[in-house]
């Protein structure tokens, strides 16, 4: 039986890579995608998101969360 987590030494908890390369072969495979323009797309969404909450923060008198 194939485990989808590995533990290192310190006891942390990781995804088995060869999980991941298979979860990928399977997509692949499907012909399952990301839109061509998605990392365009995320990127407009969180500098949206960035310039609202500057908003709300300087609405309410509150330092950046982000250091700009």
């Amino acid at each position: 039986m194939n485990q989808p987590f590995a533990f290192d030494d310190e006891g942390r908890t990781y995804v088995n890579e060869s999980e991941i390369l298979r979860g990928q072969m399977i997509v692949s495979a499907a012909g399952i995608s990301l839109p061509a323009d998605f990392a365009e797309k995320a990127q407009e969404k969180a500098d949206l998101l960035e310039r609202r909450l500057s908003r709300l923060e300087q609405a309410l008198g509150l330092e950046p969360i982000c250091g700009r």
